[in-house]
């Protein structure tokens, strides 16, 4: 067949059949599916395809087939693959070199030459992490050419960048190494060939915020194929319709779910769910999220609030304090409401911005707002000369201070606080604590991690929950509707005691 017709004729489907029939694959439906959606990357949405197949589907095989078909149709284009580690990109190398070493219709592209730096003299490039293929116009850009993700690739140029599972534990395990896996692959926007370039990303979640999704809902083409078609029962238990059935049977399907390490590794890796492949120590999930706020109300004389119509026992207030963002810490007031049946309120978790004293007046505020008798702040560190502060800031409202040093281990601490509150149902928090850095951070809470991730909001309520709380009686309150902090806990009035004896009396028969 003569090059012409190839570029004209030959769609992938061909491409990949006569490789198929040459190797003996019985080559299943799902496979069928990726290629289809390979072969169309001129009406890929936004120039970007995410191609999400389970592992083992043999996604990488297929992706070196497409890198050279892509090429024998058009042998001038380029590829980038950025892989997590230089050695795994190589691997599509290696693919890549030895089809066209055996496919009937890629060896014309064998014996790629480029100019030597010596004059006159030429070099050849088939190397195992680039090469280039005979009908390459370009000198100084590979036809392929395979780099670990943090690799320096700034003066690349390249029509297509694949990154092939560039997301795996090691790059996604903290948020700081979630941010660099984005930021080096924002950088090859600035490679691509401007309007024509394109991006496929191919691979499996490995974490909640994983890249896939967040790719599609910026506006892509996609296909995902997860290994259970159908699933029905829960990990590691779940049945349903194999795609791959000569290789993944039922017994296959069950085996690696008894052998996985925990459930969100099969689901992430099988089913394509995004989750953290190590198992969550403490379940977002399992949160009790409400919108009502917190109402502070007065009958016959007494004082309540209530949280959805739901009286309140007692108010912890915790601040984690924090006055530089050096070392990217939030300075969190968190405030935890308890019912009389103990279920837990995890009502606000309070970002303060500015220096020590701003800081100080915006507690005295919140103090103000949700009627805290108490501020209890953590001394350890720079928290030291804070109680003294803020205690000025709160002259005259009736609110009081108390200076703890933190002595437990906050792992010990977060997982105390949190895990049989989640576990048991009665841990509570407002959507707006349920919308801001809590719920991440509780998510992806681990000790292993413990001075890697951010726990300033989880450790703040953390700190608040273990904290005896501070409960009330039943009696009247005496507090009138203008003061300024309202003493809506049962118990927390004065009263004045009168005796029927004169405690001075040598004889108190009558007592």
């Amino acid at each position: 067949m003569k090059k012409g017709d190839v570029k004209s004729d030959v769609t992938f489907a061909m491409f990949f059949s006569m490789w198929a029939v040459q190797m003996g694959w019985d080559v299943p439906a799902f496979h069928w599916q990726m290629i289809q959606f390979l072969d169309r990357p001129k009406t890929w949405k936004n120039n970007t395809a995410v191609l999400q197949v389970f592992r083992g589907g043999s996604k990488s095989t297929i992706l070196g087939l497409w890198i050279v078909y892509m090429l024998v149709k058009d042998p001038t284009l380029r590829f980038l693959v950025l892989s997590a580690d230089h050695l795994t990109a190589k691997k599509i190398t290696a693919d890549c070199l030895s089809i066209i070493n055996r496919h009937p219709l890629a060896v014309e592209l064998k014996g790629g030459k480029r100019k030597s730096k010596v004059k006159g003299k030429e070099e050849g490039t088939w190397q195992a992490d680039r090469f280039f293929v005979k009908g390459s116009t370009d000198a100084r850009n590979p036809s392929v050419a395979a780099h670990g993700i943090n690799s320096n690739i700034t003066s690349s140029r390249a029509d297509y960048v694949v990154f092939d599972d560039t997301e795996v534990p090691k790059t996604v395990a903290t948020l700081d190494l979630r941010e660099s896996l984005r930021r080096k692959m924002s950088e090859t926007n600035h490679i691509l060939i401007p309007q024509t370039g394109r991006t496929l990303l191919v691979g499996t979640p490995h974490t909640y915020d994983s890249i896939y999704p967040e790719t599609i809902k910026m506006g892509c083409s996609s296909l995902s194929l997860p290994l259970l078609d159908n699933p029905e029962g829960d990990f590691p238990y779940m049945t349903g319709q194999s795609r791959w059935e000569a290789n993944f049977d039922d017994a296959t399907v069950s085996q690696r779910q008894l052998k996985s390490k925990s459930r969100s590794e099969f689901l992430s890796q099988y089913q394509l769910i995004p989750m953290r492949i190590e198992d969550s120590i403490l379940d977002p999930a399992l949160l009790k999220v409400y919108e009502d706020d917190v109402i502070f109300s007065i009958g016959n004389g007494i004082w309540g609030a209530t949280i959805g119509g739901v009286e309140l026992a007692s108010v912890t207030a915790f601040w984690d304090v924090a006055l530089s963002k050096a070392r990217g810490d939030d300075s969190v007031l968190a405030i935890v409401f308890v019912d009389h049946a103990g279920k837990i309120y995890v009502h606000r978790c309070i970002v303060l911005t500015g220096d020590v004293y701003e800081q100080c007046k915006q507690i005295a505020q919140a103090a103000t707002d949700y009627n805290l008798p108490v501020i209890i702040v953590e001394t350890n560190g720079i928290g030291s000369f804070v109680p003294q502060i803020l205690l000025e800031a709160t002259r005259n409202k009736g609110i009081g201070v108390d200076g703890r040093a933190t002595t437990s281990n906050k792992g010990i601490r977060i997982i105390e606080a949190f895990e049989t509150p989640l576990s048991g149902g009665f841990l509570n928090v407002s959507s707006e604590v349920y919308n801001s850095k809590f719920t991440t951070q509780i998510r992806d809470f681990s000790p292993k991690t413990m001075g890697k991730e951010p726990d300033d909001f989880i450790d703040s309520a953390a700190s608040a929950i273990s904290n005896e709380p501070i409960r009330i009686g039943l009696s009247s309150c005496p507090m009138t509707i203008n003061d300024p902090v309202v003493r809506w806990r049962q118990g927390s009035e004065q009263f004045q005691a009168k005796m029927d004896y004169d405690p001075f009396a040598r004889d108190n028969d009558q007592r």
